[in-house]
């Protein structure tokens, strides 16, 4: 990552120095931002006949959380649960159209084939994210996407418009030169973000910042 001074370091990063109103790595809330969110080809297609079974397999950071929220956020009568570690999986409420489970591979296989039973008996739709496929523990076909596949520029570029000053483009330069062919996960982007933060505190874009930041990259994404 590029070099600072100790002064430099302690200071807040000067995001106007890249063309920006502030950071455009902070997280996004639920239903916040949706103009934000990179949803995969074929998953609102997927979802345009009930009942859909959708799952969305990622790792961490890839986007899974935020893109179940965008797509809840246009359906009716749907319900989320998040399962923290440890949880149990309890079954959605009367009424719902659309069940989603956030972290579902943290699901017992046995809860799982439950909810799968429940859902196949009343023409459930259902959306997950998860690290891992389901469709074998819960006993019913779904159509797998995987975010890690989502392309890392599109993600910055909306972000990055949204922070923009005027029509500069100066940290969409930076990412394509660093990014042209890299897919997007949570070390790739969290990469990206060092380095945005240490060029809005001052340090000099040179070949040794970049040749740091691409190789922490392409170590990040297994390369």
């Amino acid at each position: 990552m590029p070099r600072i001074s100790t002064e430099a370091a302690l200071r807040g990063p000067d995001w106007g120095r890249l063309g920006l109103t502030g950071n455009p790595f902070e997280n996004v809330a639920p239903g916040e931002r949706l103009e934000w969110v990179c949803v995969p080809d074929g998953v609102r297609r997927a979802l345009a006949a009930r009942p859909f079974r959708v799952e969305l397999v990622g790792p961490k950071g890839a986007g899974k959380s935020t893109v179940l929220r965008a797509l809840l956020a246009e359906l009716p009568r749907a319900q989320l649960r998040y399962l923290a570690p440890g949880d149990r999986l309890a079954l959605p409420d009367p009424g719902v159209e659309t069940f989603a489970v956030d972290e579902a591979d943290r699901a017992s296989p046995g809860e799982l084939r439950l909810l799968g039973r429940d859902a196949d008996r009343r023409g459930l739709s259902l959306l997950f994210g998860t690290h891992r496929p389901l469709a074998a523990d819960l006993g019913l076909a779904l159509s797998s996407f995987a975010l890690a596949e989502a392309p890392a520029l599109e993600w910055v570029g909306k972000r990055v418009a949204a922070r923009r000053i005027g029509d500069t483009p100066r940290f969409e330069e930076v990412a394509a030169r660093l990014w042209p062919k890299l897919g997007t996960n949570y070390g790739v982007l969290r990469a990206l973000y060092e380095l945005a933060e240490e060029l809005a505190r001052g340090a000099p874009l040179d070949d040794e910042a970049i040749s740091a930041a691409l190789g922490k990259a392409r170590a990040a994404a297994g390369e």
